[in-house]
């Protein structure tokens, strides 16, 4: 009887433990990640993939710097196109003032 009890207690316990470690690592664990890495959603070599992403990293990098020159050659000639507008503003002023000189 007393074997009985130490039995079920163990596989009590037995099942207690399976079900504590499927909440902390599911028993599927292993086809999900192979099923993942097939779909691409894990990749399956972590050391190309980092690769990868450096060479994507330097990519938008050099993107960044052409798109900030750019965006710096845009800046110089709205500057450009700026300073003619008060040029001729100026020019046109003058001219306006000179004409209001004959002005009766």
């Amino acid at each position: 009887m007393k074997s009985l009890n130490l039995a079920a207690l163990s596989i009590a316990v037995f099942i207690f433990a399976l079900i504590a470690a499927e909440m902390i690592v599911p028993l599927d664990w292993k086809p999900s990640i192979l099923l993942r890495q097939s779909t691409g959603e894990i990749p399956s070599n972590p050391k190309r993939t980092f690769m990868d992403e450096v060479g994507r990293m330097r990519q938008a990098k050099a993107e960044a710097a052409e798109l900030h020159q750019q965006a710096t050659d845009l800046a110089a000639s709205v500057n450009r196109i700026e300073n003619a507008r008060v040029q001729l503003n100026d020019r046109i002023r003058q001219k306006v003032t000179e004409l209001n000189r004959y002005r009766p």
